[in-house]
């Protein structure tokens, strides 16, 4: 985990049908309506219970001189990221936002591409929220469309890709009940096909032991 400064982020049940009265009801009907009246239920009980859920992160194994490393490999430049120290709840300063160190592996680059924050907004998440996998879905997204010259396109990237969660939970001190992590469990995954929409299921193709899937020299 690592800290790095935000340049770019941005009816009626007495009414009976017309032609009928109250009074020619089945007698069932009418004696269901009376017993239903003297029901009584807490409001809490007819709501879903709320989630607890937590920011406790794990110990950061970022130090200073992976820090120095990343800077030489180009993943950003120096000043723009801090490690944490012993922080377990993240505390990030004025303008920083949390990152995992393997989102650098996986393609993130600093500066951010100011796309980036615009292809999350509709989902409503951070890039803390995310796995690895979930850099990878973007990095993938813009690099094919820029490949080809095309426009990147939000409604496009929200039309294909969907958000895909899974919570992991843990018990917070003493607590005795479990609570939902808000860091490193979200990804981005290939929408259904969709008939009625006409969509198709588009995806960059899975390459095993160095043989990707089909006849992909052909062109």
């Amino acid at each position: 985990m690592a800290f790095i400064k935000r340049v770019v982020l941005c009816a009626d049940s007495d009414m009976a049908p017309e032609g009928e009265t109250g009074a020619s009801r089945p007698p069932q009907q009418q004696q269901s309506s009376e017993s239903l009246s003297t029901v009584s239920a807490d409001v809490s009980e007819l709501m879903a219970p709320v989630k607890r859920k937590t920011l406790l992160f794990e110990p950061s194994v970022v130090s200073q001189s992976m820090i120095d490393f990343y800077i030489s490999k180009g993943y950003f430049a120096e000043g723009v990221c801090r490690p944490p120290g012993a922080e377990v709840i993240p505390v990030p300063e004025t303008g920083e936002v949390v990152v995992f160190k393997d989102f650098f592996t996986t393609g993130l680059r600093l500066p951010m591409d100011p796309l980036v924050p615009k292809l999350l907004e509709p989902f409503n998440v951070k890039l803390h929220h995310f796995t690895p996998n979930g850099i990878v879905a973007l990095a993938k997204f813009l690099w094919v469309v820029r490949t080809f010259g095309g426009e990147v396109s939000v409604d496009a990237f929200c039309r294909l890709f969907q958000l895909h969660c899974q919570p992991r939970k843990v018990y917070v001190d003493e607590d005795t009940e479990l609570s939902e992590v808000q860091n490193g469990y979200c990804t981005f995954i290939p929408r259904k096909p969709n008939k009625k929409t006409g969509l198709k299921k588009v995806m960059i193709s899975t390459a095993y032991k160095n043989k990707w899937e089909g006849n992909w020299l052909g062109y």
